[in-house]
């Protein structure tokens, strides 16, 4: 007897498990949760936040914020940067909900490009982008693999402080929102590998000055003469220049040696002074130019 009843009982309770797996489950019976509770989205994309096995009918969806992000039967599409909150409530019971916060992220930077350069400072620049409260500037130095945060701002140009001189530095921008999530970054810009300028060189002094041949330039008598000066460490190039009268000093040559050949129209004076350089990476440091030698090309 007391065999046959505990079979009863076992099969009574097989019988209550089978029958509550094959219950229907409706809406308000459900503990509601979503497939996620913070989701970080692209503009112009599709999310699904309605878990498996969970009916569409009986639960209402909101948006705070339909400019960000709209929903629908737990579809959410993005449409601008920003923040909105998703709730997903039981018409039957409307207390009983779950919610969603939606980050839109704000899309990639573009136009990074290098501006004007000191052996301690890199100024940036990039393309404006909508709908964002602000660009992050970030940089690491060739080689390291931790990005530092240089710099936010509203506008889109920025100057990199505090770096060393003839330097690589990797730099990239991201713009973003504020949220009560915190500030969140859009994709980042393309990394653009930018170098600082050298230090400049020290001044030079002519040493030489020697005359030469007369010769004819367009029908004008000219006369060369060779210009010498000390070489100045650290330099890899010499600027120049040569001037007459009131007139501004001009760049007449650039070379990599101490000394350059010139002419110059016979019956005047010239004076001629060398602005020593350091060009690495294609930016060009200059020194202080040297006291300039006054050189009478005679008649």
């Amino acid at each position: 007897m007391k065999k046959r009843s505990y079979y009863t009982i076992l099969m009574i309770l097989v019988c209550l498990v089978l029958t509550g797996i094959a219950r229907p489950v409706k809406a308000e019976d459900l503990s509601l949760k979503l497939v996620q509770t913070i989701l970080y989205g692209e503009q112009g994309k599709q999310y699904n936040l309605q878990p498996d096995g969970v009916p569409a009918t009986g639960l209402t969806w909101s948006s705070s914020n339909v400019e960000v992000a709209v929903v629908t039967e737990g579809v959410v599409k993005t449409k601008k940067p920003g923040y909105a909150e998703i709730t997903v409530s039981d018409a039957a019971n409307p207390a009983k909900k779950a919610t969603c916060q939606v980050v839109v992220r704000p899309k990639q930077i573009t136009g990074l490009t290098q501006g004007k350069t000191k052996k301690d400072r890199i100024a940036v620049s990039w393309k404006e982008a909508k709908n964002c409260d602000g660009y992050r500037v970030y940089y690491k130095e060739k080689g390291t693999g931790t990005y530092i945060l240089a710099k936010e701002t509203k506008k889109t140009k920025a100057a990199i402080k505090g770096l060393s001189p003839e330097t690589g530095y990797d730099v990239r921008i991201a713009a973003f929102v504020n949220t009560p999530l915190g500030k969140v970054d859009g994709a980042d810009s393309l990394r653009v590998r930018m170098f600082t300028a050298p230090n400049a060189p020290r001044s030079t002094k002519i040493t030489k000055v020697t005359k030469g041949k007369f010769s004819f330039y367009r029908g004008q008598k000219i006369r060369f003469f060779n210009v010498e000066w000390k070489k100045v460490k650290g330099a890899n190039a010499y600027q120049v220049y040569c001037t007459n009268g009131k007139n501004k000093p001009q760049l007449v040559d650039t070379v990599k040696k101490p000394k350059a050949a010139l002419y110059a129209a016979l019956g005047y004076n010239y004076k001629i002074y060398i602005v020593p350089c350091r060009v690495v990476h294609g930016i060009t440091s200059q020194g202080k130019k040297s006291p300039a030698v006054v050189v009478d090309i005679g008649r």
